[in-house]
């Protein structure tokens, strides 16, 4: 079998996750430079809850890929605090004649390390308490919610497990994802949050 038979034959059995788009990969390397040479950049964008585009300027510090979708973490100086952009919703990026130096209390490896996504926060994490019932109990067992997850109480027909994370909507969302199978036992503000968000989610379906 040729090599073309052989790639061919690969295509046939091994599938591998691919973008639904790639929009906004061709900044990557322009925003790199931006941060080995310490310039802000400015750009276009498009934010999709208000439906509108601003003009935004960013120290950027960080760019990072999450689901397929690339975005930059950098310090906003007009909001004052480290902001998340994604790639594909920006447009007219161009690099600013400044240099600046580099915040002290920015560290990569460990910005995210309470985040269940992409999202930033100014929160400190929590500690959760929750009851995931089989057979998705089976399933946070070997694919855990997060690093920090760590396994209280285990049954053969549900887990109790801890995590301390950001309660943001990302995580949020997670839980909602497993529908009834998943019980969240603390904290009480996240109890409600849940609540709130099913009781709408009902709504819509009356």
């Amino acid at each position: 079998m040729g090599i073309d038979g052989s790639e061919k034959l690969i295509d046939e059995v091994v599938q591998f996750e691919k973008a639904v788009h790639a929009n906004g990969m061709k900044f990557i390397e322009f925003i790199y430079k931006a941060i080995k040479s310490k310039q802000g950049i400015t750009f276009n964008y498009r934010n999709i809850y208000k439906n509108k585009t601003s003009a935004t300027s960013l120290i950027p510090y960080l760019i990072k890929e999450h689901r397929n979708r690339w975005y930059v973490i950098g310090w906003s100086s007009e909001k004052e605090k480290y902001t998340t952009y994604a790639l594909d919703r920006m447009s007219g990026v161009e690099t600013t004649d400044t240099i600046y130096k580099r915040r002290s209390d920015f560290n990569a490896s460990t910005f995210f390390q309470h985040s269940t996504g992409i999202m930033e926060s100014k929160a400190k994490p929590e500690e959760v308490l929750l009851t995931i019932q089989s057979p998705i109990s089976n399933l946070v067992l070997l694919e855990p919610l997060h690093a920090t997850q760590k396994v209280i109480v285990k049954k053969s027909d549900a887990i109790q497990i801890s995590l301390k994370v950001l309660l943001n909507e990302e995580f949020t969302f997670k839980l909602l994802g497993m529908g009834s199978f998943c019980i969240v036992n603390k904290p009480a503000s996240l109890k409600k949050t849940i609540k709130n968000t099913i009781s709408l989610m009902n709504a819509n379906y009356l």
